[in-house]
């Protein structure tokens, strides 16, 4: 079970499907200790050495050089998306989160969820995971404002009784890396009631400071059979007795048993990675249990996982004095702003305007390139630092000899300030891939081809610096205005991957 301890059967019957709400972003904290001095990673204490590249790091993944990018505008974001923006904007404002706490969240989701939960709904998670670690939220706010009700008592069992171990955790709302009791190599394994122990507190929730239903524990029978192995050939077969908690278990016919014990392929237990099923399978595949999650999601989930979550987070932070409704509302007014499509385009907007200038100004063109923030405060009176973070913004020109390229290939590092939000191309890993494997062809992606004789350079947005590429004035517009110029200019042309032109591209 997750931290949050959320039955996913109590959170369907208030809207959202098993598939959206079960769809796990894991995110268990990982200290590496004092940073103190020249202190070393930890040592390999056993469990095997700290990962050093995580899901996030994809900058170069031989993998991901496949297969075309979406280069469309795509959807502006929903509402809760933009509000769950606008609570990282205030959390970090009223100092009770930082960005790098949310990237580390992030960072430490496992592979596959990683690449299956959309943008917010990891930030949403990674939110969850710092409130609950920061005490500023408790497990049981979380799951009252996320609906929970207190489950009625499991199915009771009997000695001699026939049952199926559950294929996957029993229905949770799997955001977070789960403590479970129950052995992988059980998974979805049929066995018979040995005896009952005894009823305790379900340690699924203890582990992380909840409270659930006090859980029966069985001891379970398995033949080595059931659990998909060979036997080792002794007169006398082996066994496998495990003590199993009620809220694994689900009742199984003695047929089953008959067939689990007999080694039938279709009794055998389900492996990690193998789709959770209850039905017969006909022959068809499904593929495993993430893929079937995401087509589960993509063809009838009416709300993301994040959404419920940010929801959740909301009422229980406000509830608690931990937020300001209010000031919430403002930096949702924000977040809309930056989201708007003439933010970031059109003749009024601060980056078309800021590369106008420079085309027809010289001395502001020079201060630009040498300190843009400076710049820009002293010559159009903004403040160029980005809301949640002390960034540094640096302008790059575009020559006859050099083509800039902007990517951050760890998370999404971007001047939203300048050009609002960034577009969903922007945060996806195959862009963040290719952008600094194969810049000339990924740029052929968008339509734009560079001379083999320039240069393409990419800056690769890591830290604590935000990027904006100065395109080159296009042929045949001496004369114009700045206004005129500046309808030129795009999002995506100061990103580096259009470049500005007089005939449309």
């Amino acid at each position: 079970m997750m931290m949050a301890a959320i039955r996913c059967g109590e959170i369907a019957r208030r809207g959202a499907t098993r598939s959206a709400l079960c769809w796990a972003a894991r995110s268990l904290p990982a200290r590496l200790g004092s940073t103190a001095g020249a202190r070393p990673l930890p040592v390999d204490d056993g469990a095997g050495q700290w990962r050093l590249q995580g899901p996030h790091d994809v900058g170069g993944a031989a993998a991901l050089l496949d297969g075309r990018i979406d280069t469309s505008p795509g959807a502006p974001p929903a509402f809760w998306e933009r509000r769950a923006h606008a609570l990282l904007v205030h959390l970090v404002g009223s100092g009770r989160l930082k960005v790098d706490e949310l990237r580390r969240g992030i960072e430490q989701l496992d592979e596959k969820r990683y690449a299956s939960w959309g943008y917010y709904d990891k930030w949403a998670a990674s939110m969850a995971t710092v409130m609950l670690e920061r005490g500023l939220l408790t497990e049981d706010e979380l799951d009252d404002a996320l609906g929970r009700s207190k489950p009625a008592a499991t199915a009771e069992f009997s000695a001699g009784d026939a049952v199926r171990v559950l294929p996957d955790a029993p229905g949770v709302s799997q955001w977070r890396r789960p403590h479970l009791r129950v052995p992988g190599y059980l998974f979805g394994a049929v066995g018979v009631v040995e005896r009952f122990v005894g009823v305790f507190d379900d340690p699924e929730f203890l582990a992380f400071r909840g409270s659930g239903v006090p859980q029966p524990l069985y001891r379970v029978r398995f033949s080595q059979a059931a659990l998909g192995w060979r036997d080792e050939g002794a007169a006398k077969p082996s066994a496998v007795e495990a003590e199993v908690y009620a809220s694994w278990l689900e009742p199984a016919s003695h047929a089953q048993l008959a067939a689990a014990n007999a080694g039938e392929e279709a009794a055998r237990p389900v492996r990690a990675g193998a789709a959770a099923c209850a039905h017969g399978h006909g022959g068809h595949d499904h593929g495993s249990r993430y893929e079937v999650e995401a087509r589960d999601v993509a063809a009838a989930s009416p709300e993301a996982p994040g959404e419920r979550l940010t929801e959740a987070l909301v009422a229980a932070l406000s509830k608690n004095g931990t937020i300001d409704l209010e000031a919430l509302r403002t930096a949702v007014c924000k977040v809309d702003e930056l989201a708007a499509p003439d933010y970031a385009s059109g003749p009024a907007a601060l980056g078309p305007r800021l590369v106008a200038k420079a085309w027809v100004d010289p001395s502001f063109r020079d201060a630009l390139l040498r300190d843009a923030q400076q710049a820009l405060a002293a010559h159009l009176h903004v403040d160029a630092t980005n809301a949640t973070a002390p960034t540094k913004l640096i302008v790059v020109p575009n020559t006859a000899e050099t083509h800039n390229l902007v990517v951050c290939t760890l998370c999404s590092c971007y001047p939203l300030s300048i050009l609002g939000l960034s577009p969903a191309w922007y945060k996806d890993i195959r862009y963040r891939a290719r952008a600094v494997r194969t810049p000339r062809s990924l740029l052929a992606e968008f339509g734009t081809v560079i001379p083999e004789e320039t240069t393409i350079c990419v800056h690769d947005s890591t830290a604590d610096c935000r990027y904006i590429v100065l395109p080159q004035r296009p042929y045949g517009t001496e004369g114009w205005s700045e206004k005129d110029l500046a309808e030129l200019v795009t999002r995506d042309s100061m990103i580096g991957v259009h470049v500005p032109s007089i005939t449309p591209q």
